[in-house]
């Protein structure tokens, strides 16, 4: 059996909710399902529920089979290691992830983070197929990116490579809950749109629903309703994101920038700013260069098709591998 048959489990842990299924070689999901993540409790706990359900819901499936490897996307995940490290908004702490899932399944693991697995999803269903250089921005309560670069998936020596959303696009700027200041996910990202719709006193309430809190969706209903505000806060999220990514390309020269994540259900609201003022900030050989696209993959499926790609590069000897000894570091190709 080669690396491109059978089926990979691919995992998408997040914040809120831990989204999983079983992809076959074609990128397609035979099995998902999702459970609450519930953030307040240790990782042992996420993944003692995740395999019971699992194995609840194989058994409905027997045809399906057992999967070959396991593919894992999680908040400040560390390929090279195995680790994941500290990740916002989860109480883990620093934890094996890779030793973990080893003391529960035989199956090869890899690991990589949630942006990085989201990335890999759209360059390999979605809107970066075909491209050798692609950057992958998500868009959601934070901003993450992953750099595929010359068809590899980018880790830097850290294992951290591809942090965007933390290059900082105003001095002295707002503060980041990562400790810095100005950071381009302070601008552009949920919270980041709302808290510039509060400074320009764009009220969101009217457009919410009954008991919801104002989001991204509501700055998207005032701005298609004809709120100059609403148009307003697009417009300068744009122009803080076309600084960032005129970083990127001056540095990496993607031929395919993907933005992708649920704040682009606004579409061109948020896109089209973006694309006007993007190239004025490049030196001449840049411009043109690049397509800015939004993404093609549902935001929830998106992390799992990529953390199975991962896996099935791993397969074939194309990923890092975590060693998950307990002592956090070293890693090795399969």
């Amino acid at each position: 059996m080669n690396e491109s048959s059978g089926l990979v489990l691919g995992i998408d842990i997040g914040g809120t909710n831990t989204p999983f299924g079983l992809v076959d070689g074609q990128g397609t999901l035979q099995f998902e399902d999702q459970l609450e993540t519930r953030a307040e409790q240790p990782l042992p706990q996420l993944l003692d529920r995740l395999f019971q359900r699992l194995e609840d819901g194989l058994r409905h499936r027997p045809e399906l089979g057992a999967p070959r490897a396991i593919g894992v996307g999680s908040p400040n995940a560390n390929a090279l290691t195995g680790w994941v490290e500290s990740p916002p908004n989860i109480c883990w702490g620093t934890v094996d992830l890779v030793g973990e899932l080893r003391r529960r399944s035989d199956l090869p693991v890899f690991l990589t983070n949630d942006a990085n697995a989201a990335a890999l999803g759209e360059w390999t269903h979605g809107a970066g197929r075909g491209a050798s250089d692609v950057l992958v921005i998500t868009l959601g309560t934070g901003l993450g990116s992953g750099l595929i670069v010359g068809g590899e998936l980018v880790h830097g020596a850290s294992g951290h490579a591809g942090e965007l959303g933390h290059i900082c696009v105003e001095p002295d700027g707002r503060a980041c809950n990562c400790g810095l200041r100005g950071c381009l996910e302070t601008y552009v990202s949920a919270g980041g749109l709302l808290r510039t719709a509060a400074e320009l006193g764009l009220d969101l309430d009217p457009w919410c629903r009954p008991g919801e809190e104002p989001s991204p969706r509501t700055l998207h209903q005032a701005a298609e309703a004809g709120d100059p505000r609403a148009a307003q806060v697009f417009e300068l999220s744009g122009a803080m994101l076309a600084r960032g990514l005129s970083t990127a390309i001056h540095i990496l020269s993607p031929g395919r920038i993907v933005v992708c994540g649920g704040i682009t259900r606004a579409g061109e609201w948020l896109l089209e700013p973006v694309r006007r003022q993007l190239p004025p900030l490049l030196l001449e050989p840049f411009r043109g260069t690049y397509s800015l696209l939004r993404g093609e993959l549902d935001p929830d499926r998106a992390g799992v098709l990529g953390a199975a790609a991962w896996a099935r590069r791993g397969l074939a000897g194309k990923a890092l591998i975590g060693t998950g000894t307990g002592t956090g570091t070293g890693a090795a190709r399969v």
